[in-house]
């Protein structure tokens, strides 16, 4: 189901980029569907007047937040522990230099 407009800026026609500078139709069919997008902002209204609605979007907030600090924490935990397995791995400590195949050698050599 495309508009007119939609159809002319894919043919070409109506303001096309060749008739507007570079700009065209498209870009600006573009920031009108963004604009209409923004719509669904009124709803923010709405969620103020209804109090259950309210704390539902507040929790849902909170729980996002710590969602948030947990893969934070989860990342850096990972970190950590890739460190401190790369240098016990790479001192000998956790796998004698010895054992470790050549096959595993070979790409590693640097580390």
């Amino acid at each position: 189901l495309l508009t007119s407009l939609q159809l002319g800026a894919k043919r070409g026609v109506a303001g096309s980029s060749s008739n507007l500078g570079g700009r065209g139709l498209g870009h600006t069919m573009v920031l009108l569907r963004m604009l209409r997008c923004l719509r669904v902002l009124r709803l923010a209204k709405f969620v103020k007047w209804v109090r259950p609605l309210q704390l539902l979007v507040g929790s849902i907030v909170s729980a996002m937040w710590a969602v948030l600090w947990v893969i934070l924490l989860t990342i850096v935990f990972l970190y950590a522990i890739g460190l401190t397995a790369a240098r016990l791995i790479g001192h000998g400590y956790l796998i004698e230099p010895q054992d470790v195949p050549p096959a595993a050698v070979e790409p590693f050599r640097t580390v």
